[in-house]
């Protein structure tokens, strides 16, 4: 559950940098790609491989929570491209899409 309150922390983060994207108040791009590269490695690399490769193998092998467990998948594949699209748009030079216009 650790894990998992790590992730709600960084969502805040998210949350907050785009309350001040709409706000057209600078937001550092930094915020976003360091908060992006912690979900990359520590929340996809580590913490969700562990639950796709031990947790979720058990259910199905149980046949229980068959379609919870393909939701979780979803979300994981999708947490993973709205990873890749933050690193993207984060990075030195797209960093202008994240000022106030």
């Amino acid at each position: 559950m650790r894990e998992h309150g790590v992730l709600n922390r960084i969502l805040l983060v998210y949350e907050e940098g785009i309350r001040r994207l709409r706000a057209r108040t600078d937001v550092s791009p930094e915020a976003f790609r360091k908060s992006a590269d912690i979900v990359r490695r520590f929340i996809e690399d580590y913490h969700g491989q562990l639950e796709e490769k031990y947790v979720l193998p058990e259910f199905e092998k149980q046949k229980q929570l068959l379609s919870l467990v393909s939701i979780l998948r979803e979300q994981h594949a999708a947490g993973r491209r709205v990873t890749d699209t933050i690193l993207a748009l984060s990075s030195p030079a797209d960093s202008t899409r994240l000022s106030p216009r």
